[in-house]
């Protein structure tokens, strides 16, 4: 009986240990990582639960034992989302000085939440006593249904988009140069996020040094603004002492507002600096790592797609020992030629795994009379024995999992969390362990009703999960059995929805792009500026430059970036063609041709020596001096909102104008100065041709380098890429 148990829990319990290894950062709580554990294992016993308890039904051999795991897993699952996890984001997401100030800031928010909770099932609760539908033991059981019916009407939702979008996704990126475009998309995308980090942790690091100069050496607060002032040195890429400062050493303060100015005002408000401090450092380095993690991938498919366009499955920098050389050209060869092909396959598969499990659902209301449903009709036949039975029934019901919880990665988009490889955070740690507690038992029961097995068999015997779930579901009228076999027609409508990109046409109306779930569209600014630095990051990393740097964020050493330069950057051109921290003083030798690739070659050629500031970056200083200036001269709000608008608009069109008519008399440069120097002043492409342009033609077949433009087509060639702040 427990031939399928034994491996399949020890199976959850390797792959939860693999997945916090990958995922969480290296400086990640230990108690965040148990908790993290704990949860995982839980929530995903009970999926390997399941099927014996399934069979054990159907084959009369029923076991106390399934009955008490069943109520160890499900209670503590709904303790963890309900209880513990809430505490523990909010005691590592609390600014506290202490344990117990933490504690207290994390119970007093907990209490707020739960006191909602309890206002709402009270009133239920006494309305349901008063009618006399309800008895003080049957409480546990009204608790059970009411989160069973919550999770019921959320995962019909998120199962819904994943059954569709899987396989969709998973048959559109089967070509390697599909991916690439995606990619490009997503590193466009990871950019201005980043940025948009950036720019609060430059605010943050101005607001603690603006906190920290009029504090006195014996003011009872001082210990406390020194923590911070050391956490912001040691955590921040941006330290307080290198924001700008007046010919007196003071902060600039034009740029803050009267809420960044009174935190220093009681303990309180330093613990609430405090705080502002944690979560942007935590924010910057979560997107800092996804952004180099996208560009790494750009570099693979990069050089996949390159092989298949010229036919050689060589890596120049393969390892030298022949066995591992060889297996480099073996692992590429599959990449390029055999991939795109198993892919299509699985595609193929899982959507007729959807198509089968959007059926199921559609019909349970049917129930075995007639059955309806393949898997269930699969399942009661009886002819694959005991692990037969478990695997047939864990593989339809893994596959829901993964398109349930597919649907709430997706939703990191909204920065609910950020899961991103060695790079997460506690706060997204445990609210992904909270997610997966809460809506697992829903999901489960939901499959009881898709194999037919919510309803006793012939003989009287019944799963464990339907004696517990299905006592529950009788005590609140309307939410009762009956709800849970209609309710999954939702299903199949929010999948021709999905299927039929509805929703994308509706949310055009309504809804920003940045908050659409198509978050993959293979052509639009995000993507064309992908391309552009993906080509940077390449001849970057040529001169040793390491990922990310090319962005600029920080500006350099003797020169860092001031809140104000950060602003117009981020709203105009220079956002990309910032001060690089590596390219100071220096000249940069055309990249030797065991590194050129096509995304490089293009770019590659002797290039003039660059300063501190080019030329956008001395448009930027400019228009910040601008707005100092007329700050300083006591210039209404209004006003200086006017110059800094127009400050930002002229150095983005004159820099770009000066950059376009130096071109004719000097080298192109080899990074995003060359790209903007090949441009025109609206922002689109020359039309005419030569070895400098944007999308040149090159004699080695590189992807990105023929004609039409192999990555994007012709669609997108005059797209304004340049990001705006929203």
């Amino acid at each position: 009986m427990w031939a399928f148990y034994i491996p399949a829990i020890s199976c959850v319990v390797l792959a939860v240990l693999f997945t916090l290894r990958r995922y969480a950062d290296p400086k990640t709580p230990i108690i965040v990582r148990l908790v993290a554990i704990i949860s995982w294992v839980t929530s995903l016993s009970i999926v390997a639960l399941v099927p014996l308890d399934v069979w054990t039904t159907l084959a009369a051999q029923k076991n106390p034992a399934i009955g008490i795991l069943w109520s160890i897993c499900y209670w503590s699952t709904q303790v963890l989302t309900w209880f513990l996890i809430p505490f523990f984001q909010g005691y590592f997401d609390a600014g506290n000085f202490s344990k117990l100030g933490k504690s207290q800031t994390s119970l007093r928010n907990s209490l707020t939440h739960w006191a909602v909770i309890g206002v709402l099932g009270g009133i239920g609760l006494a309305f349901l006593l008063i009618t006399g539908r309800l008895t003080i033991s049957s409480i546990p059981n009204v608790a059970i249904q009411l989160s069973n019916t919550y999770g019921l009407i959320v995962i019909s939702l998120l199962l819904s988009y994943g059954l569709v979008e899987i396989p969709r996704f998973v048959w559109k990126t089967s070509e390697p140069e599909v991916r690439l475009r995606y990619c490009c998309h997503r590193i466009g995308r990871a950019a201005e996020k980043l940025e948009d980090a950036a720019f609060e942790l430059i605010r943050v690091a101005t607001v603690v040094e603006a906190t920290s100069q009029p504090m006195p050496k014996r003011d009872p607060l001082r210990s406390y603004m020194d923590k911070i002032y050391q956490q912001a040195s040691d955590m921040s890429p941006i330290k307080p002492s290198q924001c700008p400062k007046d010919e007196q050493g003071r902060v600039d303060l034009d740029d803050l507002t009267d809420k960044d100015l009174d935190y220093g005002c009681d303990l309180h408000g330093l613990a609430s600096l405090r705080q502002r401090l944690q979560r942007a450092t935590d924010n910057y380095k979560g997107l800092n790592a996804e952004y180099v993690n996208q560009v790494m991938d750009g570099f693979e498919l990069e050089a996949v797609c390159k092989a298949r366009r010229t036919g050689d499955y060589h890596i120049q920098t393969a390892p030298t020992s022949k066995p591992q050389a060889q297996l480099a050209t073996a692992l590429m060869v599959y990449r390029a030629v055999l991939r795109p092909w198993v892919r299509k396959l699985l595609a193929l598969l899982l959507a007729s795994l959807s198509a089968v499990v959007v059926w199921s659902e559609a019909t349970i209301g049917s129930g075995r009379h007639p059955d309806l449903s393949p898997f269930s009709l699969a399942v009661h036949a009886g002819h694959l024995g005991e692990v037969g039975t478990q695997l047939l029934v864990m593989i339809p019901l893994a596959y829901m999992c993964a398109a349930n919880y597919y649907s709430i990665f997706k939703l990191g988009m909204f920065s609910f969390y950020l899961l991103v490889p060695h790079a997460t955070q506690p706060a997204s740690l445990l609210l992904n362990a909270s997610l997966v507690c809460r809506f697992i038992t829903p999901l489960c029961y939901n499959f009881l009703h898709v194999i037919r097995m919510h309803v006793p068999e012939a003989d009287g015997q019944a799963t464990v999960f339907s004696q517990k779930m299905g006592a529950a579901m009788q005590e609140v009228p309307v939410l009762n059995q009956e709800f849970n076999s209609w309710f999954p027609l939702v299903t199949v409508v929010v999948c021709l929805i999905v299927l039929l990109n509805a929703w994308d046409y509706a949310a055009r109306f309504v809804v920003s792009a940045r908050y659409r779930f198509d978050e993959d569209s293979a052509v639009d600014e995000f993507s064309e500026r992908g391309r552009l630095l993906l080509r940077h990051e390449q001849d970057g990393k040529a001169r040793g430059v390491p990922l990310g740097d090319c962005l600029g964020l920080w500006g350099s050493v003797e020169a860092p970036v001031s809140l104000t330069a950060a602003r117009a950057r981020a709203s105009g051109g220079g956002k990309l063609l910032g001060i690089n921290k590596s390219s100071r003083s220096e000249t940069r030798p055309s990249m030797p041709p065991s590194q050129s690739s096509a995304l490089n070659r293009s770019l590659a050629g002797p290039v003039p020596a660059s300063g501190v500031a080019s030329a956008t970056t001395e448009g930027i200083t400019e228009a910040a001096t601008t707005v100092a200036r007329s700050a300083r001269a006591g210039i209404s709000n209004l006003t200086k909102s006017f110059i800094q608008k127009k400050a930002n608009g002229e150095q983005t069109f004159s820099s770009r104008s000066a950059a376009g008519s130096a071109s004719s008399s000097r080298p192109p440069a080899s990074g995003l100065d060359g790209i903007f120097a090949r441009m025109n002043t609206d922002g689109t492409r020359r039309a005419d041709s030569g070895s400098d342009r944007i999308d040149d033609d090159t004699d080695d077949g590189g992807l990105l380098g023929s004609q039409p433009d192999s990555l994007f087509g012709n669609a997108g060639s005059n797209a304004s890429w340049l990001p705006r702040r929203r």
